[in-house]
């Protein structure tokens, strides 16, 4: 067997392993499950797993490491879609009144979409209108 047919057949064990772990509500050996297929896809594809690592540690009430995981998502995107990921957690921080965090995130998100919607928004939490 050759050692690209090796790495898609990882590649496929790693992802379904991840999707019936997480069927089965073992949501922390998914998250495992995920990283390792994570290394098995090329370096610009490494990124994906991390949203639905992210969505786990939502699920589990982990909103930090959630967040932590979004932001890994994040950095492999291309740049609109960064935009609205970075836009999601400057969301989730305001909801939890971290509004310098929310700043941050929101000034990543018009880094890479300037036209994102947000500005208004990002302007009343830096005069503290909101």
């Amino acid at each position: 067997m050759d050692n690209n047919q090796n790495v898609i057949q990882n590649r496929q064990k790693y992802f379904w392993l991840g999707k019936k772990l997480e069927e089965e509500n073992a949501l922390l050996e998914a998250i495992e499950a995920y990283i390792t297929y994570s290394e098995h896809l090329s370096e610009s594809d490494q990124h994906i797993p991390h949203q639905w690592i992210a969505d786990i540690y939502d699920k589990l009430g982990e909103l930090e490491k959630s967040l932590i995981y979004l932001e890994k998502y994040a950095i492999g995107c291309s740049s609109p879609v960064a935009a609205e990921v970075y836009k999601k957690i400057g969301d989730k921080y305001l909801t939890i009144s971290q509004t310098e965090k929310a700043i941050l995130y929101y000034e990543k998100a018009i880094e890479n979409n300037n036209s994102i919607g947000i500005k208004k928004k990002l302007e009343e939490l830096k005069t503290g209108l909101l």
